[in-house]
């Protein structure tokens, strides 16, 4: 990482399209995935992973959703929420 900080990142962006990989292979089989706010599909969209997100527009709409998105769901709109 020190020596070759380049060499670094695109091993890290490697890591994460094999984890996207792995990830999409298991979801075909019936796996629930969500992306928990750590910003692991953005991050994935960075690495060059096939994630979507290329809308074209200003929003940013991943393959899978986010925590927020799925589980929480409208909560927040109704007024609901600890925030």
């Amino acid at each position: 990482m020190k020596n070759d900080p380049t060499k670094f990142k695109e091993l890290v962006h490697e890591s994460i399209k094999r984890q996207i990989a792995a990830i999409d292979k298991l979801y075909e089989r019936g796996m629930y995935f969500f992306d928990y706010g750590n910003a692991f599909l953005l991050t994935a969209k960075h690495a060059g992973a096939p994630i979507g997100g290329d809308d074209g527009d200003q929003s940013i709409r991943f393959k899978y959703p986010s925590y927020v998105q799925d589980i929480m769901g409208d909560i927040f709109s109704l007024g609901f929420g600890p925030f």
